[in-house]
């Protein structure tokens, strides 16, 4: 099982990997949305956690490009924008939770084992051979 964290803040994105290795999760870290958007079109995750506030490429774009390519990783945002318009937008944008900082690890950890309990999750990068399959 396969997580991607995208956090700029070091201190934050040790403590994220940390909690999913703990619990058994291997766990690929990017500094910026960048290297975590190649990342997610390389690789399969049951995961996606990310910052809004990252360099290169900002949270909400970094979302809407998973998105665009059809990928269907559940995306968690872990942000400090507490405005109703930031939660509205990421959503909007594709993510499927939102959680505001600060908060418990054990709790980011909890909603992100409930998305990935969600069934009808494609967890695909190339949505294609699913389609050849059926055709």
């Amino acid at each position: 099982m396969r997580v991607l964290v995208v956090e700029s803040n070091h201190a934050i994105r040790e403590g994220l990997v940390y909690i999913f290795e703990k619990n058994g999760y291997f766990v690929d870290e990017a500094e910026d949305g960048g290297v975590g958007l190649r990342m997610a079109l390389s690789n399969k995750y049951q995961i996606v956690v990310t910052n809004l506030g990252i360099p290169e490429l900002c949270g909400l774009a970094l979302i809407k490009k998973i998105r665009d390519k059809k990928l269907d990783y559940p995306i968690l945002i872990h942000t400090t924008r507490m405005r109703w318009e930031d939660k509205v937008g990421g959503l909007e944008a594709g993510a499927d939770d939102y959680l505001c900082m600060p908060c418990s690890l054990e709790k980011l950890f909890s909603r992100a084992q409930r998305l990935m309990l969600r069934p009808n999750r494609l967890m695909s990068h190339d949505t294609s051979e699913m389609a050849a399959a059926h055709a």
